[in-house]
């Protein structure tokens, strides 16, 4: 009757009844490496007292009060410059395209276009607004109607020609765009400027050399190759 309630495994070898009793309650007389309790040995219940810094920092008022640098505007450039609005958006033109005279003001990171006429732009709102955060300015190489014209593309698609009296004032206003333009962007997404080294003209010169020096080498390789098959 004892051994109806041991496992099948063990059902094979015959036990005695001591045996069969010590299975079931689980007591050995066998020698263990480490004493058997019932109940985990007890730990002691460590409190962390909250204590305070000994070092604390001293505060903003102790110091002495910092004087901010001033902030001052390093980019501004103004002036009436002729001007042109070529798209109102990504590939769509205005109704009237004509050269118009306007006051053109620009302080960091902003450009504003008032009407040709003002002498204080403080207290009339501006025709156009935009941000020089990722704005294109570069030469007007492909209009040939008008000398010093500058190209310049606003984030929103708007563009516009702007065109100068002169080459130095060309250069000038395309320097103050140029650092507006680099400036405006978040610190993490600025670029290194691109320094242009040669002038466009010198530039076009050089390509058309190499241009010609490649048709060159074509003609020679094409005759070469007729001679060699005749």
């Amino acid at each position: 009757m004892a051994t109806r309630f041991l496992p099948s495994i063990l059902k094979k070898r015959r036990f005695s009844l001591g045996e069969s009793r010590l299975l079931r309650t689980g007591e050995s007389s066998w020698r263990r490496s480490m004493p058997a309790c019932c109940d985990p040995p007890p730990y002691q219940n460590l409190q962390f007292e909250s204590k305070k810094c000994q070092s604390t920092p001293p505060s903003y008022e102790e110091n002495e009060p910092e004087q901010l640098p001033k902030y001052s505007c390093t980019i501004q450039k103004s002036g009436y410059v002729t001007i042109k609005h070529e798209y109102t958006s990504r590939d769509v033109r205005p109704r009237t395209r004509t050269w118009r005279k306007h006051y053109v003001d620009l302080r960091g990171t902003l450009i504003r276009i008032y009407r040709s006429g003002l002498v204080d732009c403080k207290g009339t709102s501006p025709t156009y607004e935009f941000s020089m955060q990722n704005v294109l300015v570069r030469f007007a190489t492909n209009y040939y109607k008008r000398r010093n014209v500058l190209r310049i593309t606003f984030s929103d698609g708007q563009q516009f020609l702007f065109q100068l009296a002169g080459k130095e004032e060309c250069i000038a206003w395309i320097e103050s765009l140029q650092a507006a333009a680099n400036i405006s962007l978040v610190l993490d997404e600025w670029k290194m400027p691109q320094f242009i080294t040669l002038p466009p003209q010198r530039r076009r010169m050089l390509y058309g050399c190499y241009a010609d020096m490649a048709r060159h080498l074509q003609q020679t390789f094409a005759n070469d190759s007729t001679q060699f098959i005749i």
